[in-house]
């Protein structure tokens, strides 16, 4: 009886451990030897939630950034140093044996004493010996407050003070005054602490990342690992493959936004494994590249791990560890683990689709029409940084969703849709951003959105909505094969939202869109156009009110979802009280 009852217990622990192997990657690919995730959410719930899911996922390399820690000068903060030193231990105690925070130098120009900066613009005198005196004795102060931190990652763009505009008549070129400084700080981080320091790279235009590249060549050390996006300039899901991962001779790590800053933050479905093979493995085949870190969320409680979305980082896990499975293979082991096999043909569609929705709901014939996700169809940045085609030799790009046409980026599309202003080559950032667009005359800085294009638009949303609709209907018809009811209403709530979100921005952009033509006199007011706005109203009312009336619990991240409902109603209001020739100015707070 005690032999039966021991190979009944060795049965079970077999089985168990069958399963498990069945839902995860197992055959580990040596030559990636960072498997990382960052966070960003200083919420210590979530924290702890993200921490827990390491293991399946053999996670090594931790990062922590902006709300916990987005400036390494952010740790003379008592509070901040104390979730900070917390949370490095709470990775290490997890198994996790690197944890990095995140830094960007310089600082604000008056973060540095008066003696080092000069008149009459305060810039900091890099000629100064002094000064790079003072700037490593900051660094070892401040480190000495992270006694179990792992190494830096340092930002070199987009910062408060940037180094390449600062004074000196020694370093002439940007990228010397760049490299000085990363060399400055990987004196005090590498050589005498001993740490690691990874140095991200990010620019809105291609003069930028020559800058950088000129600056990574005067770098001294050997040991500073590069840290590169899987796009240029910002996480589009439209934009192409980074060309400058791999092409550098030092180790680099590419960086994946599975928190989804400009495509729902994991509020809506975020569930496209295709996408994240597409780009890791086209990464993965090129030389340097050593591994990734995965963003998990975008602030508060929009972690991916426990919904939908944590198919994103388990794609990334999958294809590292086996490059021969492929997108539908995860699909598979993914749900089967999360929902039960019996799932798998009811859930697998509708996260199929999510792509499709997304980039006809969250974008606009191509262009990602949202601020950080946020319902914004007058957000400068849609018509002049976020343009994929921007990146692209032959600026074309192919429409799908019910439009099925190819436009040219900018002569059809920018020229049509984006507002007068923004195609003005004297408008804000735009001569930086775009000159060799201006350059080819391809922009008319006047009101050009017209009754074809609005065609389209609608086309297009009214295609994501039908989609969004029906994986809703696949997911209702999973519910009695899924394992565990609280995971079947966390999915099912997830394809909810995005349900929702779906048609509020549909009705939204046939009001926006058709007021711009209103806008234009009296010959543009056809009866189509009337049309439109008037149906675009009526669904605007009812799709802003179910958003409204929602009582479920939502994920918080930068995008507040229901706050979309108050740029409707302020859509509405303009209307109505028929300020059509003011509409942009009396309803949108412009772009700082």
């Amino acid at each position: 009886m005690k032999n039966q009852l021991l190979l009944i217990a060795i049965f079970i622990i077999v089985s168990s451990c069958q399963d498990k192997q069945d839902n995860s990657c197992k055959s580990e690919n040596s030559k990636f030897r960072v498997r990382g995730w960052s966070i960003q959410t200083n919420w210590e719930a979530q924290i702890d939630v993200v921490l827990d899911a390491t293991k399946d996922y053999d996670i090594n390399h931790f990062q922590l950034l902006s709300d916990i820690i987005m400036n390494l000068k952010d740790v003379k903060d008592p509070v901040k140093q104390e979730l900070v030193n917390r949370t490095i231990k709470k990775a290490h105690e997890k198994g996790i044996r690197e944890v990095v925070v995140w830094d960007h130098a310089l600082y604000n120009l008056d973060y540095y004493p008066a003696q080092f900066r000069i008149s009459p613009d305060g810039l900091i005198n890099l000629d100064n010996p002094e000064f790079w005196d003072w700037l490593k004795q900051d660094y070892k102060s401040m480190l000495a407050l992270l006694p179990e931190v792992d190494g830096i990652v340092l930002t070199f763009i987009e910062t408060g003070a940037r180094a390449e505009l600062q004074y000196s008549e020694k370093l002439l070129t940007p990228a010397e005054k760049l490299a000085a400084v990363i060399n400055a700080i990987a004196d005090v981080v590498i050589d005498e602490n001993g740490k690691s320091l990874y140095i991200r790279t990010f620019a809105y235009d291609k003069g930028e990342y020559e800058n950088i590249t000129s600056s990574i060549d005067l770098i001294k050390s050997d040991q500073v690992i590069l840290m590169m996006k899987e796009t240029p300039h910002d996480f589009y899901l439209t934009h192409p493959n980074l060309e400058l991962v791999g092409k550098i001779n030092r180790p680099t790590i590419v960086e994946f936004d599975c928190g989804n800053e400009y495509n729902g933050q994991n509020i809506v479905a975020n569930t496209w494994p295709e996408y994240i093979e597409r780009r890791w493995k086209d990464f993965m085949q090129r030389p340097n590249v050593i591994g990734y870190v995965a963003r998990v969320d975008r602030f508060k409680s929009s972690i991916c791990i426990g919904t939908p979305n944590e198919i994103q980082v388990y794609a990334l896990d999958c294809f590292t560890k086996d490059s021969n499975l492929t997108a539908d293979d995860v699909y598979d082991k993914f749900i089967g683990w999360k929902y039960g096999e019996k799932a798998i043909p009811f859930l697998k569609p509708a996260f199929k689709m999510a792509y499709d929705i997304n980039t006809s709901i969250f974008y606009t014939l191509g262009l990602n029409t949202t601020n950080h996700s946020r319902l914004d169809y007058d957000y400068r940045s849609i018509y002049t940084r976020q343009v994929s085609e921007k990146w692209k030799e032959d600026k074309m790009i192919y429409v799908a969703h019910g439009v099925n046409k190819c436009f040219h980026a900018y002569k059809d599309m920018i020229n049509h849709i984006s507002p007068a202003e923004y195609k003005s080559v004297n408008f804000r950032h735009n001569k930086k951003e775009m000159g060799e667009i201006f350059e080819e005359n391809w922009l008319e800085d006047k009101e050009k959105m017209n009754e074809e294009y609005l065609e389209y638009i609608v086309a297009e949303k009214k295609y994501g909505s039908i989609l969004a609709d029906s994986a809703l209907s696949m997911i209702k018809n999973a519910e009695k094969f899924v394992t565990d009811n609280k995971a079947f209403d966390n999915v099912f709530n997830c394809f909810e939202r995005t349900s929702l979100t779906a048609h509020i921005r549909a009705s939204t952009a046939k009001v926006y869109y058709a007021s711009r033509i209103s806008s234009r006199g009296k010959e543009f007011k056809t009866d189509y156009i009337n049309r439109i706005l008037e149906e675009g109203m009526e669904e605007m009312s009812v799709d802003a009110e179910k958003i409204e009336n929602y009582s479920k619990t939502v994920p918080i991240g930068q995008w507040d979802w229901k706050s979309d409902v108050m740029v409707a109603e302020r859509y509405r209001r303009a209307v109505m009280e028929e300020k059509s020739e003011l509409f942009r100015n009396i309803i949108f707070k412009k772009e700082n």
